[in-house]
């Protein structure tokens, strides 16, 4: 979760199928310790997830 803001990724999306959840994080920002998220959204499986322009539909994610 460092890396990806250093990158200038702007979104990273992390999806847990053990638990049916997930987390979305965006909007990198500059910190004393480095860019880092500044916007964390938790989601579980079945919501509709927006990421940038894409809306992502979670309810056929598999669980284990």
């Amino acid at each position: 979760m460092r890396d990806y803001p250093t990158m200038g990724i702007p979104h990273y999306l992390i999806v847990d199928p053990r638990t049916g959840t997930g987390l979305v994080l965006s909007a990198p920002h500059p910190t004393p310790e480095g860019p880092r998220y500044s916007t964390r959204r938790e989601f579980h499986f079945g919501e509709t997830v927006q990421l940038s322009t894409y809306d992502i539909e979670t309810a056929e994610f598999p669980t284990y």
